[in-house]
């Protein structure tokens, strides 16, 4: 075996407890450098509501949009020709 303190660290053993995690950093939600909004950032530029860029989503009011995974992405070049017709 090893040392006793070896033997304190044992798997399984009581040590106390944990430290507090450190908080993780978030991202940053605007990429400028990105050619695509994601529906939080496009909920933010057109001020509306999530539920409602799902609706003109479900509509197919919205053009440029794809999903990425389950994620929606929209492409701003579209989106601005869609803003400038609105």
């Amino acid at each position: 075996m090893g040392s006793k303190a070896e033997q304190r660290t044992h798997w399984g053993e009581w040590q106390g407890p944990r430290p507090p995690a450190e908080p993780k950093p978030k991202a940053p939600r605007e990429r400028a450098d990105s050619p695509f909004f994601t529906t939080r950032e496009l909920a933010e530029l057109l001020r509306i509501s999530h539920a409602t860029i799902y609706r003109l989503l479900k509509s197919g009011r919205i053009k440029g949009a794809f999903k990425v995974g389950s994620d929606w992405r929209f492409d701003k070049a579209s989106l601005e020709d869609w803003i400038a017709v609105q």
